[in-house]
């Protein structure tokens, strides 16, 4: 299955915005051109926290996380049901993943 790969620069984004309603999570907004992506909280915290661990490992290079649903016994009180956790993909894989739609994104461009 071929999938669209659109790398965003940031040249690309007209604002980027973090917003917390009084009685909400934070969400991301992020402006481009002709359309505005919102990211929710959680997602966020889970890019924060693969963005750092990736960053501040001396020898990790890639990390990937995939959606599961979680069974009632397996999440924390109050927790969703649907989470984004890391696989046990070698990291190899990821990165000639990763590799090959660098390469495609560059042709889009």
């Amino acid at each position: 299955m071929s999938k669209k790969v659109k790398m965003i620069h940031n040249d690309q984004i007209s604002r980027l915005i973090v917003s917390k309603p009084k009685d909400g999570e934070i969400n991301v907004f992020v402006e481009l051109e002709d359309e505005v992506l919102v990211l929710s909280h959680v997602t966020v915290s889970n890019i924060s926290r693969a963005f750092h661990w990736v960053n501040g490992h001396p020898r990790l290079y890639a990390i990937e996380m995939s959606l599961r649903r979680l069974a009632k016994h397996e999440r924390k009180a109050n927790h969703p049901e649907y989470a984004l956790v890391e696989t046990e993909r070698a990291e190899g894989e990821i990165r000639r993943e990763t590799d090959a739609w660098m390469a495609q994104s560059r042709r889009v461009m």
